[in-house]
């Protein structure tokens, strides 16, 4: 057995043709092209795999994205897809290389990880620490007929994204960048993203501004409206216009987060019940997180804490007990002190449970048990939400 190891160029077709075999088979799609990002050449080094007899047997990759949230950083490590092939299963080796991305993240530390799965995975994962959080948004459902319930602006000029036209890429980053909550994006990144095969952007422009934008597909991993953003009147005109004139299908679907966004509230003030969560929609799946530090992640959460703290004159400490990591944190009127004292109001936790009291606990998972004074406090401040738009999966 040779691995767990980075993946090298030698390694790459291998890894791809069981990734595409077992993921993209006879949907004439290609995984490097989904997942532009997660496969590109500068990130072999974190594509874990095993090789038996020459051939690549297991992989796991990981892709670094930083969450943006009113302020706050954090570094988190994204597992995409994870597989083994068929003769080598239940033997532990996409486990090896699911551990071996968890070293990377404690080497560079990242103080947390995130992945999208099916609920019969979910023991895998478990197992290596991960677990299901709670509903991450919501979905609508659209139809052709639809189309009735939004109106165009007549001033407004919708055009297709021009990727060659550098305005549209520099309006997009505007609108994009602007938004409170979000992943971090590079100029790169963008270029890539907004470029992706069974996909399109078409924009709203009001005069010369760009002032909307909409982003939809028609692959199996990233179907429908995808992500959005700008003025009200702009997105509303260019979903009338994808209604009438880019539907593919009988019906479709548009996904939006749990914050506030201009999407959301159009959709709930146009179909308030047509609403579902997000991970009822085609091709998203259920978020699993995982803590490796947590006095990194709870100091990344800085910000946050003070918006919370503004009524709150109150004190607690949490203890890991796989780690025996103590981290204490005093709230009082908008002030935030994080140290590693433990407090009177006190709580030992497993880093499972510690990811249900952060994020919130998936439907189908029992709720932790905790002192009614302390989950009076936690509810007062959890669950930590954050965005990631499925361009940002890539």
């Amino acid at each position: 057995m040779d691995g767990p190891r980075a993946c090298t160029l030698s390694d790459v077709e291998s890894s791809i043709e069981l990734i595409n075999k077992t993921f993209r088979e006879e949907t004439g799609q290609d995984i490097r092209t989904d997942y532009p990002l997660v496969y590109d050449s500068s990130m072999l080094e974190f594509r874990r795999i095993i090789k038996i007899n020459d051939t690549v047997v297991a992989h796991v990759p990981i892709a670094p994205r930083l969450i943006l949230r009113d302020g706050d950083q954090i570094m988190s490590g994204l597992i995409s897809a994870t597989v083994t092939h068929p003769d080598y299963r239940k033997q532990g080796l996409g486990t090896l290389c699911l551990e071996d991305c968890v070293r990377i993240m404690h080497q560079r530390n990242w103080p947390m990880s995130i992945l999208w799965t099916l609920e019969p995975t979910f023991p895998f994962y478990q197992n290596s620490d991960w677990e299901a959080v709670g509903s991450q948004g919501f979905v609508y459902k659209l139809t052709e007929q639809d189309s009735m319930l939004f109106n165009k602006n007549s001033y407004l000029k919708i055009i297709e994204y021009d990727k060659d036209n550098n305005d549209h890429l520099d309006g997009i980053m505007r609108i994009h960048d602007a938004e409170p909550i979000r992943i971090s994006r590079s100029i790169t990144d963008y270029q890539i993203l907004f470029d992706l095969p069974k996909s399109k952007t078409i924009l709203a422009f009001d005069d010369s501004s760009l002032i909307a934008y909409l982003t939809f597909g028609w692959s199996t991993n990233k179907p429908g409206i995808i992500e959005s953003g700008g003025l009200t009147e702009g997105i509303e005109s260019l979903i009338k216009y994808f209604l009438e004139n880019e539907m593919r299908d009988k019906n479709t679907q548009a996904l939006v987060p749990l914050h506030k966004t201009t999407m959301g509230e159009l959709l709930n003030s146009k179909k308030p019940k047509d609403c579902l969560p997000m991970e009822k929609a085609q091709g998203m799946g259920y978020q699993m997180n995982r803590i490796n530090n947590m006095e990194v992640l709870l100091k990344s959460m800085y910000k946050y804490f003070q918006i919370k703290s503004i009524n709150l004159n109150t004190s607690f400490s949490i203890s890991l007990k796989d780690t025996n990591e103590t981290v204490g944190i005093s709230l009082n009127k908008g002030k935030v002190e994080i140290s590693n004292h433990k407090q009177p109001r006190h709580i030992n936790l497993s880093r499972r449970n510690l990811t249900q009291l952060i994020f919130g606990t998936h439907h189908k998972i029992s709720e932790i048990e905790i002192d009614l004074d302390l989950k009076k406090i936690f509810d007062s401040i959890f669950p930590y939400r954050f965005t990631i738009w499925p361009l940002d999966k890539c």
